[in-house]
């Protein structure tokens, strides 16, 4: 797992953001996998 500065450096922290990615590798396909996930303030929020 990975959120660190470098996902989300201080712009994208000013914007209301927050990156987050996930990695896996399941048995079959022998493969990684990195899932991202992002969340972000809506329309209406305070900054």
């Amino acid at each position: 797992m990975k959120c660190d500065e470098e996902l989300n450096p201080p712009e994208i922290r000013d914007l209301g953001q927050l990156i987050i990615e996930i990695g896996m590798a399941p048995v079959k396909p022998a493969e990684f996998v990195v899932f991202r996930l992002s969340q972000w303030a809506g329309p209406n929020a305070e900054g």
